[in-house]
């Protein structure tokens, strides 16, 4: 803890009675409500230099961050251009209302016109 020092201030009587109304208030001393008060004068002091660097920080970012969204859209169209290629290079089935194509039968289960073979072909004898 920093040594506490005791100085001596001129004030006028108006802010001296205004002071004391606040210690009655509060039910503190004066010179914790002075200490309070300087701390808070230095505070705002610092104020606009600390609002510039944020300013400033908040400047460089936004190059930064634009930067990265401009790679992220470069990465995003290369890899929508892939996806375009692939689905080029897919063979065409067309499909009816979205659905997927259905498989023909394999060729043991197809006759020489194409189609599957009736249910009494594929039984066999006796059953």
């Amino acid at each position: 803890m920093t040594a506490i020092r005791k100085i001596q201030i001129c004030i006028s009587d108006t802010l001296l009675s205004q002071l004391d109304a606040v210690v009655a208030e509060e039910h503190r001393r004066r010179s914790s409500i002075v200490r309070e008060a300087i701390r808070l004068y230095l505070r705002e002091r610092r104020a606009p230099e600390i609002r510039q660097g944020l300013e400033n920080g908040y400047r460089e970012m936004a190059g930064v961050n634009r930067n990265m969204a401009e790679a992220a859209a470069e990465a995003d169209w290369v890899a929508w251009e892939a996806y375009e290629r692939y689905l080029l290079a897919q063979p065409a089935t067309p499909t009816a209302g979205g659905a997927p194509p259905q498989q023909a039968a394999p060729a043991a289960e197809q006759d020489a016109t194409g189609h599957g073979r009736k249910r009494s072909e594929g039984r066999r004898a006796g059953r």
